[in-house]
């Protein structure tokens, strides 16, 4: 404390961790960590095309057919890339672990960026610009096929039919 009362600027800090402090320092540069950031991260991994390829792997995407060829190739129908959608939806809400809520969330935004990229219509509620900047986020971080996907997706989000 000062001779007025106050605190000292300097022995509030003093308290504060290295790790507090990188934490507090990217909040006040970028905001509050999002889930697609902690998606990013995972997609930036070795390994994230072969993991979100298993995670394809279940579920309504292989009832369709291979992931590969439902998200990726000319053929899909809109209503099955909406069913896709919902089904990451789900798994997002409903998992019970973060590894499983990420799965979710990738094959949420993937099939979003099959319709996009196929049809030319977004099949979700978000608002154009907050989409336009998770396809554009998750395109920097993704893998191979995955990445010129979403960028295509990011492309045509601005031209979509909703």
């Amino acid at each position: 404390m000062t001779s007025s009362g106050q605190t000292s600027h300097i022995s509030v800090y003093e308290s504060i961790g290295e790790s507090q402090a990188s934490t507090l320092l990217r909040l006040g540069l970028l905001g509050p960590r999002r889930p697609i950031d902690d998606l990013s991260d995972r997609l930036s991994e070795p390994g994230a095309s072969t993991w979100l390829d298993g995670m394809l792997e279940v579920g309504t995407t292989a009832a369709i057919g291979q992931p590969r060829s439902v998200l990726l190739t000319p053929g899909t129908t809109i209503e099955q890339f909406i069913k896709v959608k919902d089904e990451g939806k789900r798994r997002y809400r409903f998992a019970e672990t973060a590894d499983g809520r990420l799965a979710g969330l990738a094959i949420y935004f993937v099939a979003i960026a099959g319709a996009l990229d196929q049809h030319r219509t977004n099949i979700c509620s978000r608002p154009i610009d907050v989409l336009h900047g998770a396809l554009i986020d998750l395109a920097a971080a993704a893998p191979g096929l995955w990445s010129e996907l979403l960028t295509r997706a990011a492309s045509a989000v601005r031209s979509a039919r909703t």
